[in-house]
């Protein structure tokens, strides 16, 4: 049986060992990572008598890599097998284990990274200045008999000059809205901005956290999205069924994301298979990880994103 897009993981070492977090670069501290998560209804997982998740077994498949630049580097660095091996940490945070025979997989998850590129606010602000100008040359303008000929038609330019300067500003609004919706789509912030979009009560604390929601969309962000499927149903019977879906993400400026990966995926491992309801952030990477592990077989890509 042909396996799609299938990169099966085995554990040479299931040894555990207190390690320091990966840092990458001993001058910089973890950056912080945001992450959102959604579970199907049909997706139940059994606790165990101490707490604990029981271990669910999964494939690990490569799906897209965005990157609008196409200019970071820092995208395409970690191989195959070290992406496998850095997820496959944060994934045994909650139990969830690779697996070498198909019959005996759970799940397949596929995993879709990259780069969010914000809304230029040159437009915008190009605009603004306009509109100011534009105002300030009609409060300037003064009435005299001598010439009011040349006063009116003045003011009908600089009316005109406005008109012109307001639909340009909408349009720089709708591109930035259009920008943010995606960006937001992509990363997970979209239900908590939805909820302030609708607010009707949009002022003090709400306007506070919905500024602050904005502000991160608006961010050029390192991402990560892990989409868990049904394996049998999507390998045997080609059937999409989403079980969970964990986006998380942190500020790209003056990061790399081969360096920070691990910091990511560890600091949303809490999340990975449950509902994080709304937008978690402030979250960094804990301390234990896993053994070495290998990729023992390959096959064609999936890449849809969710």
């Amino acid at each position: 049986m042909k396996t799609p897009a299938l990169f099966i993981l085995s554990l040479l070492s299931l040894d555990l060992a207190i390690a320091e977090p990966n840092t990458s670069s001993k001058t910089k501290k973890p950056r912080q990572t945001m992450a959102h998560s959604i579970v199907s209804p049909s997706y139940q997982r059994e606790q165990l008598p101490n707490g604990g998740w029981k271990p669910e077994t999964y494939a690990l498949a490569i799906g897209k890599k965005l990157d609008p630049t196409e200019r970071d580097s820092s995208l395409e660095s970690l191989t195959v097998d070290e992406m496998a091996e850095t997820l496959a940490n944060a994934l045994h945070h909650q139990n969830y284990l690779p697996e070498t025979d198909p019959q005996n997989t759970d799940l397949m998850i596929v995993v879709n990274w990259g780069k969010t590129i914000p809304f230029n606010n040159g437009l915008k602000q190009q605009s603004l200045d306009r509109l100011s100008s534009t105002f300030n040359q009609i409060d300037g303008l003064e009435i005299n008999s001598d010439n009011a000929g040349e006063i009116t038609l003045s003011a009908t330019q600089s009316e005109m000059q406005l008109e012109n300067m307001l639909t340009i500003q909408s349009m720089a609004e709708r591109a930035r809205r259009q920008a943010n919706d995606y960006n937001a789509q992509l990363l997970g912030f979209a239900p908590d901005l939805v909820d302030h979009y609708t607010s009707e009560t949009l002022g003090g604390p709400q306007r506070m956290i919905y500024d602050e929601l904005v502000e991160e969309v608006e961010a050029s962000r390192y991402f990560v999205i892990l989409v868990a499927y049904d394996f049998h149903k999507l390998v045997d019977k080609k059937e999409k069924d989403i079980l969970w879906i964990t986006r998380f993400s942190m500020r790209a400026k003056g990061r790399q994301f081969d360096e920070e990966l691990a910091n990511m995926a560890n600091s949303a491992s809490r999340f990975f298979g449950k509902n994080s309801g709304k937008m978690r952030g402030s979250l960094l990477p804990g301390q234990i990880k896993m053994g070495e592990l290998e990729v023992i077989d390959s096959a064609d890509e999936i890449s849809d994103i969710e």
